[in-house]
Parts: C-alpha cells; sequence; structure tokens
C-alpha cells in the first residue's frame, strides 16, 4: 500500500483508488466495509442501475485499465479476473448503500465521504501529476543538456576560428601587410602589477568565453580555476563576488590590449559584461 493514499474507515485501512482524477470505490470494497456478504453490492447495484448514470455515478473500467491499478491488481488479478470492473463514483456509492439502513452503514458512508471521496483540490498529488512533474523535469534536463553542449560546440568553433584568423593575422603581420602591434600580450597601459595582472584576467576572459556576456557568477570560478592573483580582499566568498563586481564596474570600457570591457545585457537584473575585440587599424603604434 502507498502510506500516502491511506484512509482509516471504521478501524481498517483503505488505499484510496483514483480513476479519471477522482475517488472511486469496488463492489468488493463496499461489501468489505460494509461487513456484508459477497455480491451485495454488485446486487443492489443491478436492481437501481436504470437509475445510475454512466460516466457520473460509476465507470465501467476494462481490464487493460484496472489492472494498471496497484491497489485494485492486488485484489482481483489473483483470481485471474479478465473482465471489466465497476468502479462507484461518490453519488453512485451513496445510491447503492441507500437500503443499508443499518448504525454501521451510517458511519461507514460518513466516514467514506468525509475521508475517502474528498474533494479532487484537498487530494495529495496523484502519481499521474508526479510523474507528470518528473516527465517535465527530465525534459527540462534533456533540453538543458542539449543547450548545454550546442554552446560548447559553438564555443569550441568559434574559438578554433579564432585561432585560424589571428594565425592569417600573423602570417600578414610576417608579410609586412598588417600592423606589427595587432596583439600586444600586455595592455600599454599596464603599468604597475595590477594592471599586469588585469591583462592577464581579460586574456584568460577572452579565451574562456570570448564576446559572451557574463557576470560575477562566471568569472569569479574561472578566477579560482586558473589562480588569477586579482586582488579581491579577505572575508568571504560572497563579499569577494562583490569586490570583484565593483573591480569589473570600474574597469567597464577601459581597454587591455586587444579587448575592451563593455557592459552587456542584464539577466534578471544582474550586470553582464562582455569583452570586444578591438580592431587592428585603432590599435596605437608605438
Amino acid at each position: 500500500m502507498d502510506n500516502k493514499r491511506i484512509v482509516n474507515i471504521m478501524g481498517k485501512d483503505v488505499e484510496r483508488i483514483e480513476y479519471k482524477g477522482q475517488p472511486v470505490i469496488t463492489f468488493r470494497m463496499v461489501d468489505e466495509l460494509h461487513e456484508r456478504p459477497i455480491s451485495t453490492a454488485r446486487q443492489s447495484f443491478n436492481r437501481n442501475k436504470d437509475k445510475l448514470i454512466e460516466e457520473e455515478d460509476f465507470f465501467e473500467v476494462p481490464y487493460g485499465e484496472w489492472s494498471e491499478i496497484p491497489a485494485v491488481c492486488e485484489t482481483y488479478g489473483s483470481s485471474n479476473q479478465r473482465n471489466s470492473i465497476v468502479f462507484l463514483t461518490e453519488s453512485g456509492y451513496l445510491m447503492i448503500v441507500k437500503p443499508f439502513g443499518d448504525d454501521r452503514a451510517w458511519q461507514v458512508q460518513r466516514d467514506l465521504v468525509k475521508s475517502y471521496f474528498v474533494a479532487k483540490e484537498t487530494l495529495h498529488t496523484t502519481p499521474a501529476d508526479e510523474q507528470n512533474s518528473q516527465s517535465l523535469l527530465k525534459d527540462a534536463m534533456r533540453l538543458l543538456d542539449i543547450v548545454c553542449n550546442e554552446l560548447e560546440y559553438v564555443r569550441e568553433e568559434r574559438n578554433d576560428l579564432r585561432q585560424k584568423l589571428l594565425a592569417v593575422h600573423d602570417s600578414l603581420i610576417a608579410k609586412g601587410a598588417a600592423p606589427s602591434k595587432a596583439r600586444p600580450m600586455k595592455s600599454r597601459s599596464a603599468t604597475n602589477e595590477e594592471d599586469e595582472i588585469l591583462n592577464d584576467f581579460i586574456i584568460t576572459w577572452w579565451n574562456e568565453y570570448g564576446d559572451d556576456n557574463v557576470g560575477v557568477s562566471h568569472l569569479y570560478p574561472m578566477i579560482k580555476k586558473y589562480e588569477i592573483p586579482l586582488e579581491l580582499g579577505g572575508g568571504t566568498e560572497r563579499t569577494r563576488r562583490i569586490r570583484l563586481g565593483r573591480k569589473l564596474t570600474a574597469i567597464c570600457s577601459r581597454q587591455f590590449g586587444d579587448y575592451i570591457i563593455t557592459t552587456g545585457k542584464p539577466f534578471r537584473n544582474l550586470k553582464r559584461y562582455k569583452l570586444q575585440l578591438v580592431p587592428p587599424s585603432l590599435i596605437p603604434e608605438d
């Protein structure tokens, strides 16, 4: 039994059965709860069937469907029954037990109505809902993997193209057909150690992300990964991330060698930055 779906009726644990989004009950369950001889509920149903409305008071459920419901299959499957089974809704149940006038019948009806046939909105999440949620989550994770793989592939392709373009540019430099200072490894403004570290930081940034929009959540792990000695002070990691954000804002619009830091498109109100490659013609000569 699924403990989340157990209802206690007159001292008996009953597993709630749901069909088409609502609680239902079988003839055998009615007989057992009311302590009546087997087939009592079925006989009452047959006598009053002309007054009942299918799909409203009861469902005629084929074997292919009821055999997929564990609580029902455990009860009827062992008998090798393969014919259809009737599921009673709350209204159908109340109509067929009208002749049951003993004290127990009244109490069982009260318990079933209050604890078993509760409003659909108050039911816990059904297995179908859980399966749908899990299915949606799996689909989302699968799509996320696809997107990440595609982005990684695009980044690798872009980096390969960048390397080829730089190789062509180097060849043109060798032939005197392009400025020789197209790719300085250090910024001309790198007059102190901090600027040199910043210059290395920018080059690593470009090699990792190119001209993608990135934020502190991308660049801080990169600094740790490559052990870039960027001065962020002490304190907690959160404090260091905040200082990195301030530093990025401070150096925004500055040029480091071939690259200029610019403001990127914000993501969920978080600042983003990106690098722009400076055309060789705009890089000053000595």
